[in-house]
């Protein structure tokens, strides 16, 4: 069975014990008055299982909190309008040349940067390793200041297929996540 259909069997069965529907934005709330208690069910989107299953003494409580998870509804559906659009610019935003930089280690601070040599299709991008070179002047023991340097390719690097993530970077391993380069100097050290 679909979830659709699940949905619709939940909803049909709670009208057929006396609940009324009222569908607002993606909610379906379903409100009944039984023996001095005003009950309040609620299901969101498509779901089957209801995120709200409540009674309350007074229908001023149960009307209280409807009107407060209608409210919660519209500022959900604003903040994923918003983020889709924060989305968009970023993916718009991708462009071949452009260089990221992977901040990384343990007891020591790798960097690593990555340039976009490629747009395969809307949010994935072949990335190549670039070299670094170190800041005059920010060299101290075992540390310096580096930036990278633009189109010089680390040679025999494989190119990496990659999708952008949720915060506009690229994830390059499980504890390496790459960012836009601000083109800043980065810290960087190697204690080994």
């Amino acid at each position: 069975m679909k979830i659709k259909e699940r949905q619709a069997t939940v909803i049909q069965g709670l009208k057929t014990q006396g609940y009324t529907l009222e569908a607002v934005h993606d909610l379906k709330i379903l409100t009944m008055v039984s023996e001095g208690r005003w009950y309040l069910k609620a299901l969101r989107g498509n779901a089957f299982k209801l995120f709200a299953n409540y009674f309350f003494r007074s229908e001023e409580q149960m009307t209280a909190y409807r009107d407060k998870i209608v409210e919660y509804a519209v500022e959900r559906i604003d903040y994923k309008a918003k983020q889709k659009l924060e989305k968009k610019s970023r993916l718009q935003a991708l462009e071949v040349g452009q260089i990221f930089v992977s901040s990384w280690g343990y007891e020591q601070t790798n960097v690593d940067f990555y340039q976009i040599t490629e747009l395969v299709g809307i949010s994935t991008a072949i990335l190549m390793p670039i070299r670094s070179e170190m800041v005059d002047g920010t060299q101290g023991h075992d540390c310096s200041n580096v930036t990278a340097i633009k189109d010089a390719f680390v040679e025999n690097a494989e190119p990496l297929k990659k999708r952008m993530n949720t915060s506009g970077g690229f994830t390059i391993s499980t504890c390496q996540r790459a960012s836009k380069w601000s083109g800043k100097a980065m810290y960087s050290s190697w204690y080994y």
